[in-house]
């Protein structure tokens, strides 16, 4: 629900829904680490540079703190990777075009190949798709 309130421009709905998965999940759990994420850009777009990258930060340490062989159906796809794509989402909706555009370059490059493609269009907040993609 984060990460859909923020794909719809409510950052403090992005943030607190955040929060509430965040006390559900636990400490140990990589719904913490995502959550973090969505947190992160609920703060970009408020236009908090600081909370916003640092909050991605955590959610590296708190990714980089999992045991290797955890075994849970959720966010199989939440690593290393994916925390800097959305790094540059966040850049990006601070106004660091470039350097969004700098960081997505650098990191799609990560992605694993079972991740899985993006839509042929982007989501318009007010509903509907926007245009198609390639």
């Amino acid at each position: 629900m984060s990460q859909l309130a923020g794909d719809l421009a409510d950052e403090s709905a992005a943030i607190d829904l955040a929060d509430a998965a965040t006390n559900l999940a636990g400490p140990d759990s990589k719904l913490t680490a995502a959550a973090a994420i969505y947190a992160a850009y609920g703060h970009g777009l408020r236009g908090q540079s600081a909370a916003s990258l640092g909050v991605l930060d955590e959610a590296l340490d708190m990714l980089a703190d999992q045991p290797p062989a955890t075994l849970s159906p959720w966010a199989v796809w939440l690593d290393a990777s994916y925390v800097g794509v959305q790094r540059a989402r966040c850049l990006a909706v601070l106004g660091d075009h470039r350097g969004g555009a700098r960081t997505f370059g650098r990191e799609i490059q990560h992605l694993p190949p079972s991740f899985p493609p993006r839509p042929r269009s982007l989501p318009s907040p007010t509903g509907g798709r926007v245009r198609q993609l390639g």
